[in-house]
């Protein structure tokens, strides 16, 4: 079984199902279909590069050569590449409160639109946010996620009207 997008004629995702290669090659469906690995609804088929790109988080955002979005100001206390896939297993979870029913529906979500918001870590790679993504990415089946790795205590969201990054401190654990 694998995951297949339907593309519609603009190679925006439509929908994502799970199927075996020969049901998506019996002709059974109608519409263009292309296995996806990472990615979901809203995300765009690019034929030339054989690839899914994410959807622009925020119209500032300009897409990179890695076929990244990036915001127009670097991200404050981070060195370049601060976001990477991080294989699951190099991870440490530590501790946190788990709503199963939390996991259940994110999921349900990202097996149908794929991981939009990263997990953070720090420098060592403890979990500091995204403990239900995390999981229900670990369910699926994932062998790594995209992470942000901030500084320790730290993280930091884009706000779009005032074109900067907010600071949030996290206390050590």
């Amino acid at each position: 079984m694998a995951n297949f997008a339907l593309i519609n004629s603009d190679n925006i995702v439509e929908n994502v199902i799970v199927a075996e290669q020969s049901f998506i090659d019996s002709g059974a469906l109608t519409g263009t279909y292309k296995e996806i690995t990472n990615g979901g609804r809203g995300w765009t088929w690019d034929e030339a590069k054989s690839i899914f790109i994410a959807p622009q988080p925020y119209p500032s955002w300009t897409l990179n050569s890695d076929n990244e979005w990036e915001a127009p100001v670097a991200r404050p206390g981070e060195e370049e590449g601060s976001e990477k896939d991080i294989p699951l297993d190099e991870i440490e979870v530590g501790s946190q409160t788990i709503f199963d029913d939390k996991v259940d529906v994110l999921r349900e979500s990202i097996r149908a639109d794929g991981l939009y918001d990263p997990i953070i870590v720090n420098s060592a790679y403890t979990l500091i946010e995204g403990h239900h993504r995390f999981l229900a990415c670990k369910e699926l089946g994932f062998t790594s996620i995209l992470c942000y790795v901030v500084e320790e205590g730290k993280s930091y969201q884009w706000k779009e009207d005032s074109q900067e990054w907010e600071t949030t401190d996290y206390p050590s654990e």
